[in-house]
């Protein structure tokens, strides 16, 4: 009853800007530890590590990285670490020892690029890595020999997304031919649960609780034009259910610089689903939880038409408190606070 009520409460959030950051190259990725210390800007050849507090920014290393244009660095949110990919290496960074150029340690056992990477909610020591031959590894990095645990191979086509749920016992692999693969964990293996064809090509997947996630597809209008069908789908022990409600469209024209970086992020704690538009950001909520169906809450406009790009690339601070917007036609990315008017 309480969490009903709470979805029907009216959302009153405001996009404050914080500061921006000029780049010279593209990027293709950001993250952010836990503290919202420490911010890093992923390019091709290059990881950008900065000082953040309140919005502010102060440049402290540039380490380089030979990544693909797949997979971004991530943080570990108890370990001083964070975790980025050079080729077919995943690589451990010490956000401690910064000044060395140092890294901790090289995870070498990919035959090709990889192009996903997730941490475990709850065991850090555990870590997925897919490339581009299908393949999908679950490393132990506190393991000194033979860190790789597990390989599965997938066949769902090029992978474009690994993500975990809050108990750390389901894993989705989506791929780009219509098709997810869901992995259980059984004891310290990982087994192949099911697999789920889509009538539609699916760009991202994003976990609403333990057993629920959100999907976003690309859907037809106004001629050309590219908007987004958000659907939820529900997962229990043997199947998978669906729950087709009203569509749910977000139609701001965004093209993809890489098919799995629509911008749409889940706050646990505001219990609110962010989409970033082209020049909005939407705040969906649930109107109905049993049925799935979704409603646009608010929107906030964060820049004009005429200053906008249709390629961009976003990310979210884990606490929900920053939004971070690259523009991929101005090498600009704008920092803004998200704040709570109640």
């Amino acid at each position: 009853m309480q969490q009903d009520q709470q979805n029907q409460k009216k959302c009153n959030l405001q996009l404050i800007p914080q500061n921006s950051i000029r780049i010279k190259k593209y990027c293709k990725g950001m993250a952010i530890n836990k503290e919202n210390s420490l911010l890093l800007i992923d390019s091709l050849y290059f990881i950008a590590v900065y000082a953040f507090k309140n919005g502010s920014i102060n440049k402290l290393q540039l380490l380089q990285s030979r990544s693909s244009a797949h997979a971004t660095s991530t943080f570990l949110n108890k370990k001083s670490y964070f975790i980025s990919s050079s080729q077919n290496s995943l690589i451990l960074w010490s956000t401690t020892l910064l000044g060395s150029y140092k890294y901790i340690k090289k995870l070498e056992e990919h035959q090709n690029t990889i192009f996903c990477i997730a941490l475990h909610p709850i065991n850090e020591n555990l870590i997925f890595s897919s490339s581009q031959d299908g393949d999908i590894k679950i490393w132990s990095i506190s393991s000194k020999k033979n860190p790789c645990k597990q390989t599965i191979s997938a066949t769902i086509g090029k992978i474009i997304q690994l993500l975990i749920n809050q108990e750390g016992d389901k894993l989705i692999v989506l791929g780009d031919n219509k098709k997810i693969l869901i992995l259980q964990q059984n004891g310290t293996q990982w087994d192949n649960k099911y697999q789920v064809e889509y009538n539609q090509e699916i760009n991202k997947i994003c976990f609403m609780n333990n057993n629920s996630f959100c999907f976003s597809s690309k859907q037809m209008v106004l001629f050309s034009h590219l908007a987004q069908n958000l659907q939820i789908s529900y997962i229990q022990e043997e199947t998978i259910n669906f729950y087709f409600s009203e569509n749910l469209l977000i139609n701001e024209c965004i093209h993809f610089f890489k098919s799995d970086t629509f911008p749409f992020f889940y706050d646990q704690n505001k219990q609110v689903l962010l989409i970033v538009g082209v020049c909005n950001l939407y705040i969906i909520k649930y109107q109905n939880i049993e049925s799935g169906k979704l409603i646009i809450d608010q929107v906030i406009k964060y820049r004009d038409v005429q200053q906008s790009s249709s390629f961009i690339i976003a990310f979210m601070s884990k606490d929900g408190k920053y939004l971070m917007i690259s523009d991929l036609k101005s090498f600009q990315i704008d920092i803004f606070e998200l704040q709570d008017l109640y």
